[in-house]
């Protein structure tokens, strides 16, 4: 017979007390049990067995709901400390999985919080809290899901190419996933981020910064989650080179068909071309070099630099003249009073003559005028060169003299109208004006008197021709006054 207390006594045990076993109906409180054995007039009873019954656990309560990248491991899986059972023993142990299948958490799975691996799909997870000797009491949490977001795919289209600074260009990168996307972009020596709003094919115009070669790829990508791709294949390989600047020389010209062109060094390979056959000494490539041109004339001769397809090119206009033929001019001139007279000189060929003294205070009309009139000569010998010009070519000059003598007065003349010696001639006279003369007989008379003599007194008086005499002249000329005698023949 089976009996059984709470407190108290024993009493008979509810249900079938009267075999050998005894089947525990459910128990709510501490409860003693024992078994009584009757033979005859014997009786015993066995040892008295304690069956302890503790509280149902609870509070056994887990968080951590979320969505994580795909391969990412989340956040570590928090549970609250359970309540019931044995206060002075928990045991624990995480599942994952389904809601028909469970299996235990990899790594750590025992313990009160859970840090899950990196996970690939939809995942479950729950905590089994064990209490009491024998895990006697247990209680399975609330379940957790943990959701995947897939991973965005991102890839640079691979180039290899070159251009100059100041040139754009674009990298086309191929997006696709959940936008935006945070796109980033390193040339090995800086990375460049932007904000993509849109997957596709997606267009990034830059300008390189310097002058080299450099390898861009993609350094990261992070779409609206926060995923970024496993891996971002494509590589381009681009040279960036620097804009040459040439510069040919100044505009010139040089008297020969020779010329010495400078120009700029700069980067890259440089060239000579022109619009003319011509000789470069030095070679088409050398920045600095002796020209022989084939024509006279003006002629372009262009410095290009090149580098590494990055041109720039200067133009400079060489004018070639071509020698002028050596000058001519007329005879010598000499006169008395020969102040104002007209120079000769033959046009050249080639080029433009011109006439130069080395006297300032004579006065040239027209310098380039090879029959110019010259006036305000001195007496002696003036000096005229005539020079004959072409561009910056000068030939050597050519030199006509003019001698201004004094004047000679005759010592007479013979007015007897047989057309010689018919007037008294001044040689010189003809080139002055205002010369006064004044004709004196012996006796001091005055027969004659020109303000403005013009070589024309015919030896009259009055109507009548002057007897055969020696006569007495003063000439006032030129702020000079000349005094002699004259004899009138017949």
């Amino acid at each position: 017979q089976w009996e059984i207390k709470t407190n108290g006594s024993f009493g008979i045990a509810s249900g079938t007390y009267d075999s050998l076993h005894y089947h525990v109906s459910p128990l709510f409180e501490n409860t003693y049990l024992r078994r009584k054995v009757n033979s005859g007039i014997c009786t015993s009873y066995s040892d008295t067995v304690l069956i302890r019954v503790l509280p149902l656990i609870t509070n056994n309560i887990i968080s951590g709901d979320t969505t994580v990248c795909k391969h990412t491991a989340p956040l570590p899986l928090k549970g609250t400390n359970p309540a019931g059972g044995d206060p002075s023993e928990y045991r624990y142990l995480w599942q994952i999985g389904t809601q028909n299948n469970w299996i235990t958490g990899s790594g750590t799975a025992n313990q009160k919080n859970y840090q899950p691996s990196g996970i690939d799909t939809l995942t479950y997870f729950r905590r089994i809290v064990f209490s009491g000797p024998y895990n006697t009491c247990s209680d399975t949490s609330n379940v957790v899901t943990i959701g995947v977001h897939q991973l965005p795919l991102a890839s640079l289209t691979p180039f290899d190419d070159s251009l100059c600074m100041g040139q754009p260009y674009q990298l086309k990168i191929q997006l696709n996933g959940q936008s935006p996307f945070i796109v980033k972009y390193t040339d090995q020596n800086a990375v460049f981020d932007t904000l993509v709003g849109s997957q596709g094919l997606f267009v990034w115009s830059f300008y390189p910064y310097t002058a080299g070669k450099f390898q861009y790829t993609l350094a990261q990508v992070i779409d609206t989650h926060g995923c970024s791709p496993d891996s971002m294949p494509g590589k381009g390989m681009l040279s960036v080179f620097e804009v040459p600047v040439a510069f040919a020389g100044n505009d010139t010209e040089v008297c020969g068909l020779e010329v010495m062109l400078r120009a700029n060094k700069g980067i890259g390979l440089g060239t000579w071309t022109s619009n003319v056959s011509a000789t470069f000494e030095s070679g088409i490539h050398s920045h600095e070099t002796l020209v022989k041109s084939s024509q006279y004339g003006t002629h372009t001769f262009t410095w290009t630099l090149n580098n590494g397809g990055c041109i720039d090119s200067s133009t400079v206009y060489i004018t070639f003249d071509q020698p002028p033929p050596d000058p001519l001019v007329g005879e010598d001139q000499q006169g008395p009073f020969l102040f104002k007279t007209k120079l000769k000189a033959y046009l050249p060929l080639l080029g433009t003559g011109k006439w130069t003294t080395p006297d300032s205070t004579i006065i040239i009309s027209d310098i380039f005028d090879p029959e110019t009139t010259v006036e305000n000569l001195k007496f002696g010998k003036n000096y005229f060169q005539w020079y004959v010009e072409n561009g910056v070519c000068t030939s050597a000059s050519d030199t006509l003299v003019v001698e201004v003598t004094d004047i000679r007065i005759p010592e007479g003349f013979s007015p007897n109208g047989d057309g010689k010696n018919d007037t008294l001639i001044i040689k010189g006279l003809e080139n002055v004006s205002n010369a006064e003369l004044i004709i004196l007989n012996r006796w001091g008379y005055e027969v004659f008197r020109s303000k403005d003599y013009k070589n024309n007194w015919d030896g009259k008086y009055k109507g009548n021709i002057l007897p055969l005499d020696t006569y007495y002249y003063i000439l006032n000329v030129i702020g000079r006054t000349y005094k002699g005698f004259l004899i009138i023949r017949k």
